[in-house]
This record gives C-alpha cells, sequence and structure tokens, in this order.
C-alpha cells in the first residue's frame, strides 16, 4: 500500500511530492517518489483533476513568511546603523535607496575604501554599476603595512560605459594582504550607482548587497 502527498513546500513555492510505501514503513522515513517517476507523475496528475473537478481552493505560501525573523531583523538594524556596509565614502558623498549605493565626487578623486583585512591576493573585485555617460575609474589597493603611504598604492584600471547597469571584473595581482582596497569610480562629474561589489580570494566570496 502507498501514499502520495504533494506540498508547496519548496524554497521557491513549487511542489514538494511524497511517496511512501506504508506496509513496509509505517512511519514513513523513507519517501520514495525518486525511485518512482512514473507513479509519482500518475498520482500527481489525479490529485490535479480532483482539485480542477471539485474547484478546489489550493493554499499558497504567504509572501511575506519569514521563516528566520530574527536573523533577518537583525540584518536590518545592522543595515540602518551602516548602509554602506563598512564601505567609507571618500571625497564624495554616497547615499543608500532601494539597495542601490549611488556615489556624487566631491573632490578630484571619489573612491569606495575597505580594509579587508588578512584577504591575500591575487584577487578579483567584480561590481555591477552604471552612470550616464561612463567614465575611467580603477581599483587600488594599499598592501598591510604601508597603508599610510598612498605612494605605495598599487591599481588596476577599469572603464565604465555610458548607459545601463553593467559588470565590471578586475583581476588585482596583489601578493600577500591586500589591506585596504579603493573602487575609485568616474563620480567627479556624474553620479555612479551601484548594485554590489564582491571581492573573491582564495577564501568564501565576499559580497556586498546593498
Amino acid at each position: 500500500m502507498e501514499t502520495h502527498s504533494l506540498l508547496c513546500d519548496n524554497d521557491d513555492g513549487s511542489d514538494r511530492l511524497e511517496l511512501f510505501n506504508l506496509r513496509d514503513d509505517v512511519g514513513e522515513s523513507k519517501n520514495r517518489a525518486a525511485e518512482n517517476p512514473e507513479l509519482v507523475r500518475e498520482l500527481n496528475d489525479l490529485i490535479d483533476g480532483f482539485l480542477r473537478d471539485t474547484e478546489a481552493v489550493v493554499p499558497v505560501r504567504n509572501p511575506a513568511y519569514d521563516p528566520n525573523p530574527a536573523a533577518n531583523n537583525a540584518k536590518s538594524k545592522a543595515a540602518a546603523a551602516d548602509p554602506l556596509q563598512g564601505w567609507k565614502a571618500r571625497s564624495c558623498e554616497a547615499t543608500v535607496k532601494d539597495g542601490i549605493v549611488t556615489v556624487t565626487g566631491k573632490g578630484a578623486a571619489p573612491f569606495l575604501g575597505m580594509a579587508v583585512g588578512k584577504e591575500n591576493g591575487p584577487a578579483t573585485i567584480q561590481l555591477r554599476a552604471r552612470c550616464a555617460s561612463g567614465g575611467q575609474g580603477r581599483i587600488e589597493w594599499l598592501p598591510s603595512g604601508v597603508a599610510s603611504n598612498a605612494a605605495n598604492a598599487k591599481s588596476v584600471p577599469f572603464s565604465l560605459s555610458g548607459g545601463d547597469w553593467q559588470e565590471v571584473s578586475v583581476d588585482v595581482p596583489a601578493q600577500g594582504p591586500l589591506g585596504i582596497v579603493r573602487v575609485h569610480l568616474p563620480a567627479q562629474t556624474q553620479p555612479v550607482e551601484i548594485d554590489w561589489i564582491q571581492l573573491k580570494t582564495g577564501k568564501k566570496p565576499r559580497r556586498w548587497n546593498f
């Protein structure tokens, strides 16, 4: 004897299918749906037909449901306290609204800077950005131990085309700790918007979704 159940229980709201052999598994401990795809499809079609014929009301997942309210509330408070998530705006004004950072230059070399500690190069810096007329930028890093001396900074250039959103990827050929990373932007005469920034080293990537 077998039983079949259908639950809208996946993270994307789709059906989670279950099939159990009640003769040998009264406690329903082993889901055999993956082993019997044809039977699952047949039983699922019967359920769909029954729901249509009876005009049954099928519950759907509440889009406002939060499975981890405490953790998400903590993240919201942290974002409110530091919307740039550790990045520092220099020679510019950086505001966050609806997940987008808008950088407006206030000096000749506007940038966002971050002390990345013991993250070692080589690395890749990626960002999703847009600006009206495009321009040149650069990824700059000041290795640990020389961060106070801007003359020792090293950099790799990148360019932004004007118009729509684009993803930029810059390889940083650093050896050893990166120290401080700076994202210089062509924001002297135009606002530059940033959706996210990602740092990839030998460790797990760090991503800032604003």
